[in-house]
């Protein structure tokens, strides 16, 4: 399955993903090894050269326990609660099938 993509990256506030990294105590290795992905990947995030996919950001935010809302605005936002609206339902399923 893809992973859905954001429709305008410029609706990500990727600098205050970087603020709350580093308050957070991880550094963008240590970050990338938790996410499984490389640390290049992270550095482009925080210079603006990319845009997480949604569930990434999703992951970076519970990895630091915050709301993922809180980084983005407008379309991106509806994204992100679909796709956790979408989680919880599966969790939701799942947990009635054990």
């Amino acid at each position: 399955m893809k992973t859905a993509t954001f429709i305008n990256p410029k609706e990500v506030n990727t600098d205050l993903m970087r603020q709350d990294r580093i308050e957070s105590g991880l550094d963008q290795e240590s970050l990338a090894e938790v996410l499984g992905l490389n640390p290049s990947t992270i550095s482009s995030w925080e210079n603006g050269k990319r845009t997480p996919k949604v569930a990434h950001l999703v992951r970076f935010s519970d990895t630091i326990s915050e709301d993922p809302k809180k980084y983005v605005i407008g379309d991106a936002l509806r994204q992100v609660s679909l796709f956790l609206s979408k989680r919880a339902g599966v969790q939701d399923f799942a947990r009635q099938v054990k």
